[in-house]
């Protein structure tokens, strides 16, 4: 499987002048054209507390102990311009991601050490990819305006998947070994349906009973789906779902109204984020259809966005107070027992705060974006 993070179609269109309205879009026109591709890393390494599977790395589906173990930071660059992030890692360890540009945000693949641009499809100003499976296939989307649907792709090269004349967009989220791919098709009424899809085009799997909307997230190596369905009564309410041929309600936490899928592993735990009684968002683990809070980081809220097949999960959660930088959030692992921050797993004085942690693989590499000398940068964390 691939171990990725993605926003919601959702909230790609409703979330405007944050961090993450910036990674869904460009600021400027650009085209496909020759990849490119830029300088090498830079490596930081430190000691952490985490036991040893055989083969001498860390499991870090357990939680730490006084053994050592070793975890270095890479700042994986830019295409040229400011800001970066890493969404997905395989297990061969190629990272998919977008990136500012001198022409706009374009997806690109990080592999042996180089940062290769995507480009972005035809008439188009922007990429993200979103999802890399083991074969180095990227699933994303591109669009030429951030409030319309955009096209979902996979690549390299960048390759439109084809729609129907019902479809005005797609988006591309998961892909899979076997090539399946998780996403969302548009309709020509505006709304939004889940949907899975290859190479060949989208199957539309529709909405849970009496939504108006609803996306995929992710697939796992079965087929599975999690993603989000909502919008009940003309209102604007969502809940998590898990597709296995229909579609299941995951539910909310007592005193909630709302949670959303983000990954689903191979044995079929789901996680993601949902409302507690007080507003607040917290990230979750659902297996056997219960949903499980992970808890934060001191601060009022979490989202976890990733889980491998050693129910390590990653993601995000608030402080109780903004770090030296200013960020009010950091990148968390959770072992199963503690969520820990991801900062305190790298050597101090490297300049880096870890705001995010998108997705961790089989051999838990970690992959984010976090801020260095003053700017966002994707970041690579693995474990020696």
């Amino acid at each position: 499987m691939t171990y990725r993070f993605t926003i919601s179609l959702r909230s790609r269109l409703l979330i405007a002048g944050s961090m993450f309205a910036v990674v869904a879009s460009g600021c400027g026109g650009g085209g496909g054209g020759a990849p490119s591709s830029v300088s090498s890393p830079t490596v930081s390494s430190g000691t952490i507390s985490g036991p040893v599977v055989p083969g001498g790395a860390p499991n870090p589906g357990l939680p730490p102990t006084t053994s050592n173990a070793r975890y270095s930071i890479v700042d994986i660059g830019t295409l040229g311009g400011a800001t970066s992030a890493a969404e997905a890692i395989n297990d061969t360890g190629q990272v998919a991601g977008s990136s500012d540009t001198n022409s706009g945000r374009h997806a690109f693949v990080f592999s042996g050490g180089k940062m290769t641009d995507l480009g972005v499809a035809p008439g188009a100003t922007s990429s993200q990819a979103h999802a890399i499976n083991s074969a180095g296939l990227v699933a994303g989307d591109s669009s030429g305006d951030p409030t319309v649907p955009g096209s979902a792709f996979i690549g390299p090269p960048l390759t439109l998947i084809p729609t129907s004349s019902t479809f005005i967009g797609s988006a591309g989220n998961d892909i899979n070994d076997s090539g399946q791919i998780a996403g969302s098709v548009t309709l020509t009424n505006g709304t939004f349906h889940a949907a899975i899809g290859s190479s060949a085009g989208w199957q539309d799997i529709g909405v849970l009973p009496g939504a108006s909307f609803a996306e995929a997230l992710a697939v796992n190596s079965s087929g599975q789906l999690a993603g989000y369905s909502g919008g009940w009564n003309g209102g604007s309410n969502e809940h998590a779902f898990l597709y296995d041929g229909s579609m299941h309600d995951l539910g909310v936490f007592p005193g909630g109204q709302n949670s959303i899928a983000q990954d689903i592993n191979s044995a079929g735990i789901v996680v993601g984020s949902a409302d507690i009684a007080s507003g607040s968002e917290h990230a979750f683990t659902c297996s056997g259809g219960t949903l499980t809070d992970i808890g934060t980081l001191g601060g009022p809220t979490s989202t976890a966005y990733c889980i491998n097949d050693s129910n390590a999960i990653v993601g995000t959660a608030d402080l109780a107070s903004a770090d030296p930088a200013g960020n009010i959030s950091h990148a968390f692992l959770y072992s199963g027992k503690s969520m820990v921050d991801a900062n305190s797993l790298i050597p101090p004085n490297t300049g880096w705060e870890l705001t995010s942690a998108f997705g961790i693989n089989r051999n838990g590499v970690i992959v984010g974006e976090g801020t260095i000398n003053g700017s966002m940068h994707a970041f690579i964390m693995t474990p020696n």
